[in-house]
């Protein structure tokens, strides 16, 4: 018997026991002793099968091992140096967090837990009602969501967080340089440092699955990963742009004082040409900071709008070099219903150096996979509750701009 074939035993043998129960509860009355001796013998055998799995997979686990590479937990682009903070690393978008796992998947140790193998749960830490899973695969997820981060894409770095804050040194205002003449006393200058402060903030995803969704379905688990990263990241990308700094959010780019800003006017205006973006260019230049390596962020809407720019010729319309060489990244998390002077449908767009931005990740993500909370045990589910603790903070708040009162 293969191990499908064990598996739809054991499934069998634990519906069984289910329907007993079911049928007990219905009509509101405790187990017969018969009953009780035919579900404690369906739990008995199905406790047996489940060794014959484990066996079986502790083997072919061993089988896999020798054949099996190892996801080494180095940067995309090896011959970069790191970038550091002082003693602290900072992720680029294309750098991993995550060391070298090869263990379970987050899908292996959800089917791990329904199916009470010991295999993957042995290497969790167990909680009431389940376990948490280990930290190499904690921050292999953290990686997932950061992949599919607009913010982080844009260039964003991360800065793992030990502890729940954390003061990163910035230049606030920049030295000044003079000439002077032979055995003159040299002018000093002026330049103000200070410090960008994260402070972690808690960010929490629930997800429930039916058990038989799980068991019958050999990629649900994948759908599980995928929908917990990609609720993370959207999270992530709407603290970021627009945090409102209370209720335990970050303090977003449009919401924070000191970033550059440009008015698409009282009552705001369309994005019909690319000039907006070169005027954008040009003011962050004359903050000191670069017209190379800029990315924008805008609306779904605008970024339709943009990309669809048209000539007298009914052409695409050049963008100019400036604009040529930004990075463009669109979301659907920036609204489109904001107000500016007597506009509704008004957006916002961000546009600058997105290296500037840090997002600071508490290390310690937690990824906790239960049957029994709430009513997941009642209802024969399967609960994920992820945990993952961050903050949002600007090296140079000048070289990004907030564009606002896009309208359409």
């Amino acid at each position: 018997m293969n191990t499908k074939e064990l598996q739809m035993k054991r499934e069998s043998y634990v519906n069984t026991a289910h329907n007993i129960l079911n049928r007990a509860e219905s009509e509101n009355r405790d187990l017969t002793d018969s009953e009780k001796r035919d579900y404690d013998g369906l739990l008995q055998k199905a406790r047996g099968v489940s060794g014959t799995i484990d066996r079986a997979a502790q083997l072919n686990e061993l089988r896999a091992d020798l054949v099996r590479p190892v996801t080494a937990g180095v940067p995309l682009n090896a011959d970069r140096a790191p970038l550091m903070f002082g003693k602290v690393r900072a992720y680029r978008p294309d750098e991993r967090m995550a060391g070298a796992y090869s263990g379970p998947s987050l899908d292996e140790y959800v089917r791990a837990t329904i199916m009470g193998e010991s295999r993957a749960m042995a290497e969790g830490i167990a909680v009431a009602g389940g376990f948490l899973v280990p930290s190499p695969l904690s921050s292999f997820v953290i990686d997932l969501a950061r992949a599919q981060s607009v913010v982080v894409g844009s260039g964003a770095l991360t800065i793992p967080m030990e502890s729940g804050t954390l003061d990163i040194p910035r230049l606030k205002t920049d030295p000044t340089a003079s000439w002077r003449n032979e055995n003159d006393p040299i002018s000093e200058g002026d330049p103000t440092f200070g410090s960008a402060q994260l402070t972690a903030k808690s960010l929490a995803c629930l997800v429930t699955i039916p058990n038989e969704l799980l068991l019958d379905s050999p990629v649900a688990g994948n759908f599980i990963t995928q929908a917990i990263t990609k609720a993370m990241a959207v999270a992530m990308d709407t603290g970021a742009l627009m945090g409102t700094g209370t209720e335990n959010q970050p303090l977003g780019i449009v919401n924070r004082p000191d970033v550059g800003t440009y008015s698409m006017g009282t009552n705001g205006a369309a994005l019909s040409d690319w000039s907006t973006f070169v005027k954008v260019a040009g003011q962050i230049a004359g903050a000191n900071g670069p017209i190379e390596g800029l990315s924008y962020i805008l609306s779904s809407r605008d970024y339709t709008t943009v990309e669809g720019l048209q000539d007298t010729l009914h052409q695409p319309l050049r963008k100019p070099d400036v604009v040529a060489r930004m990075k463009p990244y669109t979301t659907s998390k920036i609204p489109n219903n904001l107000t500016q002077g007597s506009a509704n449908n008004a957006s916002f767009g961000v546009c600058g150096d997105m290296s500037q931005v840090i997002l600071g990740i508490r290390q310690a993500f937690t990824l906790e996979i239960s049957r029994e909370a709430g009513n997941a045990f009642q209802n024969n589910q399967t609960v994920i509750r992820a945990i993952l603790r961050i903050d949002v903070s600007l090296q140079q708040p000048k070289w990004i701009v907030a564009i606002q009162g896009i309208t359409q």
